[in-house]
């Protein structure tokens, strides 16, 4: 077996999904890999993850992001949110490591996205940081709260600056990036 993801379902249109968000997310996709996603019974794989619709997808690609790193679930799930009016670009981190990202989402598909997230990854406990450099960044605190009352207010001071630690191209994406670091030290 060599390390990579096989898909083995049935359905064509669901395999096509499931192809073209593993390859979105940077995964590979081989013949004999030791993380199946199948619709059935696959018995003798160190790891078989169960596929049955195209909701099943996101939960399924949250327990290949745990499972390609050799864990049973994520000790801490960090989301952080650089808030530039009127789009957001929110950062998902998984013990320390940028397993996701989503650019321009608005104010009110943030706490859907957040709760798809949070029951997509597997993990011990979460976090949410919101970045208060803005008035904007006010507004997006203040309606998270009212849906996940434990959503910490980050400062922005240069989060978007480069260092070695994060060497992400995209400034809004690294700005997410520290911020949800940051909302797990505050």
């Amino acid at each position: 077996m060599v390390d990579g993801i096989t898909i083995n379902v049935r359905d064509p249109k669901l395999y096509h999904a499931l192809l073209m968000e593993l390859k979105s997310k940077g995964y590979r996709v081989v013949n004999d890999g030791n993380i199946v996603l199948t619709d059935g019974d696959d018995k003798g794989f160190e790891a078989t993850v169960k596929v049955r619709s195209e909701d099943d997808i996101l939960p399924a690609i949250g327990k290949v992001a745990v499972l390609s790193r050799r864990k049973e679930k994520f000790n801490e799930l960090l989301i952080g949110v650089d808030t530039n009016p009127p789009y957001n670009t929110v950062a998902i981190v998984g013990d320390g490591e940028l397993i996701d990202y989503y650019v321009r989402i608005d104010i009110e598909s943030l706490c859907t996205l957040f709760a798809k997230v949070i029951s997509a990854y597997p993990h011990k406990r979460y976090l949410i940081g919101i970045g208060t450099g803005n008035v904007f960044g006010h507004e997006v605190l203040s309606f998270t709260r009212e849906f996940f009352p434990d959503a910490k207010k980050v400062n922005e001071f240069k989060s978007s600056s480069r260092n070695h630690f994060n060497n992400i191209k995209d400034a809004d994406l690294r700005a997410a990036f520290a911020i949800a670091i940051r909302a797990s030290r505050e």
